[in-house]
């Protein structure tokens, strides 16, 4: 039995996903890292990941799921803020990325060390978008144990998946053939269920597949507006790149219901407040929309939580 764990992106808004996995540790009694044998994650989802892949002393996790979120509400204000005249040399992020990568880079540091991303107490896939070879990209532990890529740190990994354009300048990687720059995954693959079931697919064909999509809040925000009927490229610049998000991770969600169905794949999705749908909006007041999302979730699922936590603790 393969049993993957996905975690998608979507910037403060894992605070959903980090409470849902505390939940589901409190109700198996067993951390993450015990419960499944493979993690993929996009942008914030990678970055929860990797942390709950870090190892600690005698080899259990460095962190809880619980720490994590607590970690959330104090570190996320911290990555997306801004000096008054960053907003105005960047025209508000219009002529450079809105937000500096030295707030990130410095919370990077601090969750993960130095831990090198081969270290990682589980399998990992992190999804990430090579600008140079302009293609999708793949950091996976498996790849580096292989000894077919290069080792980095977690903190490199996680950057290069967090990238988010507008908001962050890339990640950068030097390699043998030069230096690479890279961004979010989330800009094909927001939801990276589908990509962590085609890698367990093709290195494990026979194996059944337990898979937890873990989402971070879905859209409600109603663009069938006039005023989005006359928008040209200006008025669909920010709600475009949402609905790219937004589609993907609905698509991943509906082939993995044809391919698995219940009960080998679960989606584990919260409905948002209109007002929560940024992703660097760090605002007392919206830090609890995400809460209380996180928590409608948790009671509406609480059965299917206890018997996901059932199954996994089970194979």
């Amino acid at each position: 039995m393969q049993r993957v764990l996905s975690i998608d992106g979507g910037g403060v808004r894992g605070l959903i996903a980090a409470l849902v996995l505390a939940e589901l540790e409190d109700r198996a009694g067993r951390p993450i890292s015990a419960l499944f044998d493979l993690i993929a994650g996009t942008s914030t989802g990678a970055l929860l990941g990797l942390a709950l892949l870090r190892p600690g002393a005698n080899g259990c996790p460095h962190w809880t799921a619980r720490d994590l979120a607590t970690q959330y509400e104090t570190n996320a204000p911290r990555i997306f803020s801004r000096s008054v005249w960053r907003v105005l040399r960047t025209a508000n992020g219009s002529l450079a990325p809105k937000y500096p990568s030295s707030h990130l880079e410095r919370e990077l540091r601090s969750q993960l060390g130095e831990t090198m991303f081969s270290h990682a107490l589980r399998d990992m896939i992190v999804t990430s978008y090579d600008l140079r070879n302009r293609r999708p990209f793949f950091f996976k532990t498996a790849d580096v144990r292989a000894g077919r890529t290069q080792d980095l740190p977690m903190r490199t990994v996680a950057r290069c998946s967090a990238a988010a354009p507008t908001y962050f300048s890339p990640g950068r990687v030097r390699d043998r053939t030069g230096p690479r720059r890279f961004i979010d995954g989330g800009v094909y693959a927001n939801n990276p269920a589908m990509c962590a079931f085609a890698d367990v697919r093709t290195t494990k064909s026979d194996a059944p597949v337990v898979l937890v999509s873990v989402g971070t809040g879905s859209l409600t925000t109603n663009l069938a507006t006039p005023r989005m009927a006359r928008a040209g490229s200006l008025g669909w610049a920010r709600p475009l790149f949402d609905v790219v998000l937004d589609g993907q991770e609905d698509a991943a969600d509906h082939q993995l219901r044809r391919l698995l169905g219940p009960p080998g794949y679960v989606r584990l999705e919260a409905d948002l407040d209109d007002r929560s749908e940024p992703i660097d909006n760090t605002g007392e007041s919206n830090l609890d929309l995400l809460r209380q999302s996180a928590a409608r979730l948790i009671d509406q699922q609480s059965a299917g939580l206890d018997a996901i936590a059932a199954t996994l603790t089970r194979t």
